[in-house]
């Protein structure tokens, strides 16, 4: 039986009568035709999710009770950050949206210098809500109980300034200057490692400049190519997320 969730952003206790928001109670009562007496699934983004019965319908909110607490969900044992230029919007979308049910933990996104879209961080701000969102249904349709975090962007060079026990620059090998080819990692020569943490970047449609990647191979990132096609950066990012969780992952 499907399972009808819905994300509540504040605590919750079990006994405790809660109000959903509009767009909720017009999903629950025009879409869904849902009755009082019906149970639903709320989550706090805290790992745990939580039973709920439809107690009152009323003309613009549902009141619910909370039943009983499942949880908390087990979590992934690699933390993922995921670093992506900025690319057109509706590719952001689809990143955010496949890249939290892969398992992603973070997002950051990363002015570069072959960002092609226009006051592109102004943009990205004005939209945040929305990218946030997008997140958060990615979560209910995935019955995943924990929210990934979305952060604002910030420019390449600041991105260096966090720790991670692997660091992975997704880049064709056919754009890789030969002076640079011995930084390509085997991905088979490290998988008996057991990383904790993990940070991905992903370049733009142009792909990183010379100079970016020898930024980040200054910084302790490995060249990880994804085979001998040139990939779109939304299939990248789910492709390496993907590859990444079945080495190490909940995949496992």
């Amino acid at each position: 039986m499907r399972k009808f969730r819905f994300y509540y952003p504040q605590p919750i206790t079990i006994g405790q009568q809660v109000l959903l928001g509009a767009s909720q109670h017009q999903h629950l009562t025009k879409v869904l035709r849902a009755q009082v007496g019906q149970n639903i699934y709320l989550f706090t983004g805290d790992g745990f999710e939580y039973v709920a019965k439809i107690i009152e319908i009323q003309r613009q909110t549902t009141k619910v009770e909370i039943i009983t607490q499942d949880g908390p969900q087990a979590l992934n044992p690699i933390n993922i950050e995921l670093n992506f230029a900025l690319i057109k919007f509706d590719n952001i979308d689809y990143i955010l949206q496949k890249c939290t049910e892969l398992g992603v933990n973070s997002f950051r996104p990363i002015l570069t210098e072959n960002c092609s879209i226009k006051n592109a961080s102004t943009r990205f701000n004005a939209k945040f809500t929305h990218f946030n969102n997008i997140i958060i249904s990615a979560c209910a349709q995935s019955r995943r109980n924990t929210l990934p975090s979305l952060k604002y962007p910030i420019s390449f060079n600041e991105l260096f300034t966090t720790n991670a026990d692997l660091k992975f620059i997704v880049h064709p090998r056919e754009l890789i200057p030969v002076t640079l080819q011995k930084h390509i990692v085997n991905l088979n020569n490290v998988s008996a490692h057991s990383p904790n943490n993990l940070q991905i970047l992903i370049g733009p449609e142009g792909g990183f400049n010379t100079s970016e990647v020898e930024l980040a191979l200054a910084n302790d990132f490995q060249v990880l190519s994804l085979g001998p096609r040139i990939l779109r950066a939304e299939t990248a990012a789910i492709a390496v997320c993907a590859l990444l969780q079945g080495l190490w992952g909940d995949w496992c």
